[in-house]
């Protein structure tokens, strides 16, 4: 929404698309974060979309019009299906991986 904070921004869409109505601790890791996809059926996605980490203790209840799909995956197995499956990944999360990796906190997961 135009001049909307960041930080409404991220709680309403938290609420919207994942049905988290406390998150806390909000940051930004990647703020500068943008990418292109490779042609895809003749489509290019040519997005900027900066990175933000929260916590919350709530599971998550998905909207199916936002959510395909969605699991809670410790780093550390994350890593692993980025190398062993990396066709269940998107496009733009192997992408941000490759910045996040050496990033506190991910580093030391």
């Amino acid at each position: 929404m135009p001049k909307e904070a960041m930080e409404t921004a991220i709680r309403r869409r938290a609420k919207y698309e994942l049905g988290l109505e406390d998150i806390q601790d909000i940051s930004v890791v990647l703020p500068d974060y943008r990418y292109t996809t490779p042609p895809y059926n003749g489509i290019i996605e040519n997005e900027f979309c900066p990175v933000f980490v929260a916590h919350t203790d709530a599971e998550p209840i998905s909207n199916p019009e936002e959510v395909e799909a969605y699991r809670w995956v410790p780093w550390h197995d994350y890593r692993q299906l980025l190398e062993f499956e990396p066709d269940k990944i998107s496009y733009w999360a192997k992408d941000q991986y490759k910045q996040l990796k050496d990033l506190q906190p991910f580093a030391s997961l």
